[in-house]
């Protein structure tokens, strides 16, 4: 919503709104959510949604709210180098913390075609336990899918733009071990709290 940042609302089963909450005012979006059993929310998102036509550097947001709307804990993550607003997608791990999935910019603004998938393992407080970033150079990948698989690993799809001779995009498919390591083209972007 413009203005009203990041907005979460919980409504009962007939649709009526018990509450409506905005969080990181002005321009905050939500991404994704996990519902948790004692009903509460882990949401994420971006704090800036306007990038890339400001200046404002994105943090990537994790937020965890009660079943009221109350703010537990909220932590934001820089990245090395910027964010690409696009999808972002969470799941709870095997383990019971945390799995996110974004895009990163490449190393070199002044060469577009290097965005990267950017994985990342927190705990149930947010806090970082590991970065995975993977792909080849020249190429963009845009991140659409996520799913904690049953072997404790992580599947995650999207879209990979670049020359692949008759094609200019097609699909991927990357399936993680449970670190988060791929067999092949692996990167690492740390992200700065």
């Amino acid at each position: 919503m413009d203005t009203a940042g990041a907005v979460v609302a919980r409504m009962d089963a007939a649709g009526n709104f018990l509450w409506l909450r905005s969080y990181i005012r002005p321009n905050g979006v939500i991404k994704d959510v996990v519902i948790g059993s004692d009903s509460s929310f882990v949401v994420i998102g971006y704090t800036d949604n306007t990038f890339p036509s400001t200046p404002v550097e994105q943090k990537l947001f994790m937020m965890k709210l009660d079943g009221s709307g109350d703010v537990q804990w909220c932590k934001g993550y820089e990245a090395a180098n910027k964010w690409r607003p696009g999808h972002a997608r969470i799941k709870t791990t095997q383990d019971g913390n945390y799995v996110i999935l974004a895009n990163l910019r490449g190393p070199d603004d002044a060469r577009p075609f290097e965005d990267r998938p950017f994985l990342m393992k927190t705990d149930v407080n947010g806090d970082t336990l590991w970065t995975r970033s993977s792909g080849v150079g020249n190429y963009r990948y845009q991140t659409a899918n996520l799913l904690a698989y049953s072997d404790g690993g992580f599947l995650y799809t999207g879209i990979c733009s670049g020359d692949f001779g008759m094609n200019s995009s097609a699909m991927y498919l990357f399936k993680t071990d449970s670190l988060g390591h791929l067999p092949c083209s692996e990167a690492w972007y740390p992200p700065k709290l």
